[in-house]
């Protein structure tokens, strides 16, 4: 049987869907009368995102006509025969990128984008509402993980291991790409989002061929590793062209580090409520 997991589902045969599609990259209405700030923050675009696909579909997107760009200076040496701007003004352009990210309330994505320009290098804790509070996140978690873990279920039900009154735990990992249009898109871009849950299972009465399986605990953990990828670019308006090799450089230099990201458990039922699904018995 193939069905979509609904939290809050109770006695009822359900179906999985295959989650959310991921949204496509279409124009950002501009929110202010400076076109190169509002999407300044694009910078992260491509670099967060894989695929030659995705990087057509982002220069496309990005390529709108600006009256004027920000020089990037001269460079030297063997970063001027790579075609890549000097330290300096890489390091300008991030010193305006975090400026910018701040005015614009892309706290987040300033944030993270400061900590690998200051070279801590530790590892940043992201608080949970920065995921919790996204639409796309709540459906992802919801109709992605929650249908996995229904089919868990359905599974462990059907062999005997799910009886009433017994516990299962099961865990289920997957990435997500955020929104085009949204701060997690330029602070992590795609990001691995982690479910962990246990089940139990009690008899319908109305019902005895079918199981009633709810979930009692779901913690959700959101991960990423903030670097930039050599051989991918973004063109930001008002900014010119961002080459990531031009960007690690800094790193490479001493002067940024890559860091890992990771949320603080997050409990799943709080979000989303309760989680109830009914399968066949053995």
């Amino acid at each position: 049987m193939t069905a979509v997991a609904r939290p809050g589902l109770r006695g009822a045969p359900v179906t999985f869907g295959s989650g959310p599609r991921r949204q496509e990259v279409e124009d950002l209405q501009v929110r202010t009368g400076n076109q190169a700030v509002t999407r300044l923050l694009l910078a992260r675009m491509i670099v967060r995102r894989g695929g030659d696909r995705d990087q057509r579909d982002g220069e496309r997107w990005l390529s709108a006509p600006l009256s004027q760009t920000v020089s990037a200076g001269p460079a030297s040496g063997a970063a001027a025969d790579a075609g890549l701007d000097s330290i300096d003004s890489v390091r300008a352009k991030v010193e305006r990128l975090i400026e910018a990210s701040r005015k614009l309330g892309y706290v987040q994505a300033a944030a993270h984008l400061e900590h690998w320009y200051r070279g801590h290098g530790e590892r940043l804790m992201v608080p949970e509402e920065v995921f919790t509070r996204e639409a796309f996140w709540v459906r992802h978690v919801r109709d992605a993980h929650g249908a996995r873990f229904a089919q868990g279920a359905q599974r462990r039900a059907g062999s005997g291991v799910l009886a009433p009154g017994g516990t299962a735990e099961m865990t289920w990992r997957d990435t997500v790409v955020a929104p085009a249009n949204n701060e997690l898109f330029f602070a992590l871009g795609g990001f691995t989002v982690s479910s962990s849950v246990t089940v139990t299972a009690q008899e319908i009465p109305e019902d005895p061929t079918s199981l009633l399986v709810t979930v009692t605990r779901w913690t959700v953990r959101c991960s990423d590793y903030y670097n930039f990828d050599p051989g991918k670019t973004a063109f930001v308006p008002g900014f010119g062209r961002i080459e990531d090799a031009e960007m690690d450089r800094l790193r490479q230099a001493g002067l940024a580090r890559d860091f890992p990201v990771e949320s603080a458990p997050i409990d799943a039922l709080r979000v989303l409520g309760a989680f109830e699904i009914s399968v066949p018995r053995k």
